[in-house]
């Protein structure tokens, strides 16, 4: 992957406005200096994929909860909390403290750059998926079979082991440790009072997280925006739950091994390939050889696919294969991160 300097420019520039607007105090602050620093930009530039931005703040993040001492660590809240200590007060403006951190880190930047990519660690996407789970289960009559396209740790295939709270409705899974809050808006959604029942799971990831490795673990905690204490909180409570349901999450390119996960999906249930801001790192000719693989599997069974991609708006959308038949359809806009759903079926 390669991106001219003014390339990179635009990617930050869109990602503090469209992106972090109102939404990530720190890095909507910090992308549009990102943008005008030719060395700063020079230092994204070894980002091995996408989306940049994310790679880079990732990279520092990492850094700093690893316990790396410097002043910019006082503009992250959930590095604050992870130390319960702050460091000396800082003399620095965030802008200059996350330049001079980058500077004085370029070479432990770099390598994390290169090797690293932006993998699923926002648990509450579950409570985007839920009303379109439930629809595949009621058009289907039949529990769900999972294939989740970059799986990570597998956190969303769990998500029938969550319960969930939408204003006034609820849906509970018996002795669920976390709940998922989401705001409905739009059209009204009937959410089921219990997550519908999953017959098998599987996930598939070019580089799957291993939840015992802290290494890994603290790389997912990295992707996490600076202000988001809650969702770190989250995301610590969804780890300690995969540990102990664990999810089978196979590793390698999801075009080669997805042919095989649904030739082992039961065949007494429904289908379902999900994936969740996957699309934004397959190329076009990738795109087109995933559609050719489930418009091929479908000619022995119907393939539901679900997905919520895009930043604006996000959507969530379903798609019906059953032989040479399609239906697509938008369900939802939606925050990206799982704070509000807006129906649209």
């Amino acid at each position: 992957m390669t991106l001219s300097r003014d390339e990179l420019a635009r990617t930050f520039e869109r990602f503090g406005d469209v992106e972090c607007r109102g939404y990530g105090p720190l890095y909507e602050r910090l992308s549009p200096v990102i943008a005008k620093d030719a060395a700063l930009l020079d230092l994204a530039a070894n980002a091995g994929s996408t989306p940049v931005p994310n790679l880079l703040f990732a990279a520092v993040h990492y850094l700093l909860l690893g316990g790396l001492e410097h002043e910019l660590a006082n503009f992250y809240p959930t590095v604050l909390e992870a130390r319960r200590a702050r460091t000396p007060a800082p003399q620095l403006s965030a802008e200059a403290a996350f330049a001079d951190f980058c500077r004085k880190h370029e070479s432990e930047i770099i390598p994390l750059l290169r090797t690293r990519r932006t993998q699923t660690n926002e648990v509450r996407r579950c409570a985007l998926l839920l009303p379109a789970y439930a629809r595949v289960a009621k058009d289907s009559g039949r529990a769900l079979a999972l294939v989740e396209i970059g799986a990570a740790a597998g956190f969303n295939l769990l998500f029938d082991r969550y319960s969930y709270v939408y204003g006034t409705q609820r849906c509970t899974a018996p002795g669920s440790r976390l709940a998922l809050k989401c705001e409905l808006r739009g059209n009204p959604v009937e959410i089921p009072t219990a997550p519908p029942q999953v017959a098998w799971r599987r996930g598939l990831d070019l580089n799957p997280i291993d939840i015992d490795d802290s290494d890994a673990v603290r790389w997912l905690q990295a992707l996490i925006w600076p202000e988001h204490v809650e969702r770190m909180a989250r995301l610590n409570t969804a780890i300690e739950i995969a540990r102990v349901q664990r999810s089978e999450i196979v590793g390698g390119d999801a075009l080669k091994t997805l042919p095989e996960a649904i030739s082992h999906a039961p065949g007494d249930a429904a289908l379902c390939v999900v994936h969740s801001f996957t699309l934004n790192q397959f190329s076009k000719p990738n795109r087109e050889t995933l559609e050719k693989i489930l418009r091929k599997a479908a000619t022995k069974r119907p393939v539901y696919r679900l997905g919520v991609e895009g930043a604006d708006p996000t959507v969530l959308q379903w798609t019906r294969y059953e032989g040479a038949h399609e239906k697509t359809a938008p369900l939802a806009h939606c925050q990206p991160h799982g704070e509000w759903l807006e129906w649209l079926a």
